[in-house]
């Protein structure tokens, strides 16, 4: 009888002795989880850089409304590096008809599937 301790203990001992295994899904599901932290740390830095660069639109908008000009920024006049000045806009001339309305100007089409012309 003193033989059927030890085996039962062998038969306990053996799958402990195998070792553990994770499931393929559950590693799959943890880089996941970190991917999806790693976005929200992201997303959360975008909303702080984002509303910083707002609250200083909100300051340089007070300081244009109230005809100050903003500590630190540059004037309205002075285009951003690497911008075009805004060019002076002319107004349009609009063909108009002796009464004041407007007049539809005459548009000629070639017709569908016509080739352009050279010029």
């Amino acid at each position: 009888m003193n033989w059927r301790y030890p085996l039962a203990a062998l038969a306990l001992a053996a799958p402990l002795a195998a070792g553990c295994k994770t499931p393929p899904g559950l590693t799959a599901m943890e880089r996941e989880l970190r991917y999806q932290e790693d976005m929200i740390y992201q997303l959360q830095d975008y909303i702080h850089t984002y509303q910083s660069h707002l609250n200083a639109c909100r300051t340089e908008n007070l300081a244009l409304r109230s005809d100050e000009p903003p500590t630190g920024s540059r004037s309205p006049q002075q285009p951003r590096p690497g911008e075009t000045p805004p060019r002076p806009s002319a107004p349009h001339p609009s063909p108009q008809r002796e009464n004041g309305d407007m007049e539809i100007p005459d548009v000629q089409l070639p017709p569908l599937g016509a080739q352009p012309s050279p010029q």
